[in-house]
Parts: C-alpha cells; sequence; structure tokens
C-alpha cells in the first residue's frame, strides 16, 4: 500500500470499547471490516482497544491476519495515546464503536487531524439518565457531532430511532442492521429438554433465547422481527 502525500502511512484507525472474553460476532466483523479495506481499497485498519483487552485470546487473530493494534485507558491520558499509536500514521476515517471514545474522535479531528472523517456505530440506545449526562448527550448528537462527524451507524431500527429523537440529523444517520449468525447455532437435545421445562414450552412452541446484554438494548426488535420470517 503507498504512503499518502505526506509520507505517512493512511490507516482506518477503530476506537472501540471492547474488552470482552469472548469475541462473539463483533471481533468477526471488525477482522472482516480490515480484510474489505485491505483487499479491495488497499488501506489497513489500526484497531484501538482498552488496556483490558491486552491478554485477550482473540487477538491471536489480529496477529494471523497481519492487522495492527494497539491499547489506550479508558479514563486519563487518552489523547495522547491513541496520537502515540497513530505516529507515522494518517488516518483518514476515526471510526468508533461503543460510544466511550466519541467525544474522543471529535477531539482528535479539531486538534491534530482536521482532514479526518468521523464514523460512530451504535451498537445500542444513546442513554442518559442524569441532568448532566443528557447535557453531554444533547452537546455530542445535537450540536458539535453533527458539525464535525461525517456518519452515524445504527444497527437495529430501534438503535436508529433513538439517535434521531436523540437529535442526531437523519441525513447523516444510516441503518445498517445487525446480521444473525445462525452458524453459532448448536444442537444440544438435553439442554432443548431442560429450557423447555424450565420455561413451560411445549415442544410445537418456537422459541428464540436471547442471551447477553439487556435485549431492549441489543437489537430485540431486530430479531423479533427475522424470527417472524423465519416461523
Amino acid at each position: 500500500m503507498a504512503d499518502s502525500a505526506h509520507g505517512k502511512r493512511p490507516v482506518i484507525c477503530c476506537l472501540s470499547d471492547f474488552s470482552a472474553e469472548y469475541p462473539g460476532s463483533f471481533i468477526d466483523a471488525l477482522l472482516a471490516l480490515a480484510q474489505y479495506c485491505r483487499r479491495h481499497m488497499r488501506i489497513d485498519l489500526l484497531c484501538v482497544f482498552p488496556e483490558a483487552a491486552k491478554q485477550s485470546g482473540w487477538l491471536d487473530r489480529f496477529d494471523a491476519e497481519g492487522i495492527g493494534y494497539g491499547f489506550i485507558p479508558r479514563k486519563g491520558k487518552i489523547i495522547p495515546a491513541i496520537r502515540s499509536l497513530l505516529h507515522g500514521c494518517e488516518p483518514l476515517i476515526f471510526h468508533t464503536h461503543f460510544s466511550l471514545y466519541d467525544r474522543y474522535s471529535l477531539l482528535l479531528k479539531m486538534l491534530s487531524y482536521r482532514k479526518s472523517k468521523i464514523v460512530w456505530h451504535y451498537h445500542s440506545h444513546p442513554s442518559a439518565s442524569t441532568l448532566l449526562q443528557r447535557v453531554k448527550q444533547a452537546t455530542k448528537l445535537r450540536l458539535v457531532g453533527p458539525c464535525l462527524s461525517d456518519r452515524c451507524v445504527a444497527v437495529g431500527d430501534g438503535v436508529y430511532r433513538a439517535l434521531q429523537a436523540a437529535g442526531y440529523p437523519a441525513r447523516k444517520l444510516l441503518l445498517v442492521r445487525n446480521g444473525v449468525n445462525t452458524q453459532r447455532y448448536c444442537s444440544n437435545p438435553a439442554e432443548r429438554r431442560r429450557a423447555r421445562a424450565f420455561l413451560g414450552v411445549d415442544d410445537g412452541q418456537t422459541v428464540f433465547l436471547l442471551l447477553g446484554w439487556d435485549p431492549l438494548r441489543k437489537g430485540c426488535d431486530t430479531f423479533i422481527q427475522a424470527a417472524g420470517e423465519v416461523d
């Protein structure tokens, strides 16, 4: 891949607040994105995770693919840490996940990388319970964000509507629904019988069991829509 006109290596910098023990579908998607960008755009991804992810077993998959990654704190001197990881690189896009580092992408653009684009990726509804949180959210999604960010991607219909309600402009908002990877399903008749007995569900009833985060925040509406088409 050729360097930019400034002699720096162009990259897409993915800032992800992800340090889970198991990779789930998120790491699959991130690796697929890296492979697509490398193959079709001749641009590498630089994936940035919290320091808590340093011992994660799924990092071996990034090593195997030759995909660069680094770590930053969840609090403290985050901007200097990201700048250090970007030494010798020109970030064409800051692509954030799980919202923690969203505001830092704005600061990086204002302070150092004026030409960089910003894409926020929302996997759950934006939430704000206290007055201070609501003020911060309004500033981010209604005022500063629309001026400096280029796109906001919602992974489900509910998330899309919540972002609109929070004030993010529809012209910059994209809906890209999460997929359900059926290859992760496995057949276990004994566990199926035990679960049906526990829930009081007859054998003739179709049941989808959602595991993980609060389903109302994690695309339950998309899953139910898919289940309706399958049933």
